[in-house]
């Protein structure tokens, strides 16, 4: 059975923010602690699944924040990889 490959090619800016806005998202779902804080991350579910998933690992200096999440340009990021069906 082949499985989708993601070739890097972008959609054209409107259909990237329709399909990441489309896209059902479950924030702060906790994967872990440590030092008793909770470690926390955006799941993002495409509508047709293939089975396959990516972890985009957001942080920039050591500092992580969820509101880089929600900025335009990671939803234009993430969308071809929703449109494939990526996890």
């Amino acid at each position: 059975m082949s499985r989708p490959v993601f070739d890097g090619s972008l959609p054209n800016r409107a259909d990237a923010q329709s399909s990441a806005a489309k896209a059902p998202r479950q924030s702060d779902v906790v994967y872990g602690r440590k030092f008793g804080l909770a470690l926390t991350m955006e799941v993002f579910t495409p509508a047709d699944r293939n089975g396959l998933g990516v972890v985009w690992l957001v942080s920039s200096s050591g500092r992580s924040s969820r509101d880089q999440t929600l900025q335009d340009s990671f939803e234009r990021r993430i969308s071809p990889l929703l449109d494939r069906g990526l996890v």
